[in-house]
């Protein structure tokens, strides 16, 4: 070739077939060299064994899966165990592997040999194949089946492990949790009962008591107001019949040495005696002079009463003479009065104790509703503990 030249497609494709015998007789030399080695060599056969990892069926958002190991990791730890000679020299016996290795050679080199033969590789995300490659085809297939069986039992016993691992785990974890469940429901309750009527739950019916309570105070208050009315009602009336009767309660009641009155009969004295006593007893507390005086009058005239009934003439109809009919009225009426005072005394003390009562019931129920803030703060610092 000269430099410079430019050359013709024609031009080069002469030369091509004039030099044809540099390329054909290389490639000649190589095919024949390749099938004479191919000749030499032992035939060799490979078996693979497909092993789909199937994932839990139950959705994880209602059960996590307790193997969360990746399978490329979980895979090399299962390689170490099936390729170790624990696991490959009875597979190599059973199917009497290395037949002539093993009459002049160790177990050890054995071993390895066929870890040189086993191929572990991983297809996809849920998936590996396992090959092993030997001169007899069906031996092959046979030892690939029982390495794949290997594989899926190894899985199997792994995933186990690690289930029971995290069922142990779990257990602990849920005793514990119980436990302090069972703890924090026991100081709840009993803060609950430590604190009852004051914690929050109950402010609307301590408010409802409360509101009844003060309701219950002021109908109680009315009723204390007409039991007192009724009261002034009944001593008006009480002073209206001893100024009928002429007794001068207001001078027996501030002249206390005074002498009572002396007129009339013994036993018309007696009655007006006795309602004078009747009316101061209204006035003064017991021990008092001028109930001493009176009380006196009346055993005198009691006596002079029971004498003049036995000297005084009979009547027709066999009866002694005695007070007028107007005057046992104003008596019966007068005692009525009395009684009726003294019940209403009696009605209004019972009620003005009701009162105090309910007073402090109220006073209870609002102490409880302004603590309720307070428990509720210490309920959540319960919780959260």
């Amino acid at each position: 070739m000269l430099p410079g030249k430019k050359f013709e497609p024609e031009e080069i494709l002469q030369i091509l077939r004039n030099r044809i015998w540099l390329i054909l007789v290389p490639l000649a030399v190589v095919s024949a060299a390749t099938a004479l080695v191919a000749r030499k060599l032992p035939d060799r056969y490979r078996s693979d064994a497909l092993i789909l990892v199937v994932p839990q069926r139950v959705p994880e958002a209602y059960v996590k899966s307790a193997v969360t190991t990746k399978i490329e990791d979980r895979l090399h730890s299962i390689s170490q165990q099936i390729l170790s000679r624990t696991r490959l020299e009875p597979v190599i016996q059973d199917f009497n592997l290395y037949a002539e290795d093993r009459k002049t050679g160790i177990m050890e080199d054995i071993v390895e040999k066929m870890r040189a033969d086993i191929k572990v590789d991983v297809i996809k995300g849920d998936a590996f194949r396992v090959s092993y490659s030997g001169s007899e085809p069906r031996t092959v297939m046979k030892v690939t089946e029982r390495l794949a069986t290997l594989f899926i039992d190894e899985n199997l016993r792994e995933r186990e492990v690690l289930a029971q691992g995290t069922n142990q785990f779990l257990e602990v974890q849920l005793d514990e949790a119980r436990r302090r469940l069972i703890e924090q429901e026991k100081k709840l309750e009993e803060y609950r009962n430590q604190h009852t009527g004051e914690l929050p739950s109950q402010i609307q019916s301590n408010m409802q008591a409360a509101q009844n309570t003060q309701l219950q105070i002021q109908s109680l208050l009315e009723s204390i107001n007409r039991d007192r009315d009724r009261r002034v009602v009944a001593e008006r009336q009480f002073g209206e019949l001893q100024s009928e009767a002429s007794i001068a309660l207001t001078s027996a009641g501030s002249q206390g040495d005074a002498e009572p009155a002396t007129t009339g009969t013994p036993a018309q004295q007696l009655a007006q005696a006795r309602a004078t006593l009747q009316a101061l007893e209204l006035r003064f507390k017991a021990g008092h002079p001028d109930l001493g005086i009176w009380q006196r009058r009346i055993r005198d005239l009691e006596k002079q009463a029971e004498a003049e009934a036995l000297r005084a003439p009979v009547s027709p109809q066999g009866l002694p003479v005695t007070a007028s009919p107007a005057e046992a009225g104003r008596q019966r009426r007068a005692a009525d009065l009395q009684a009726e005072i003294q019940q209403l005394d009696r009605q209004i003390a019972y009620k003005q104790g009701e009162e105090t009562r309910l007073r402090s019931a109220a006073a209870a129920y609002q102490a409880r509703i302004d603590r309720a803030p307070g428990r509720e703060s210490e309920l959540a610092e319960l919780t959260r503990d």
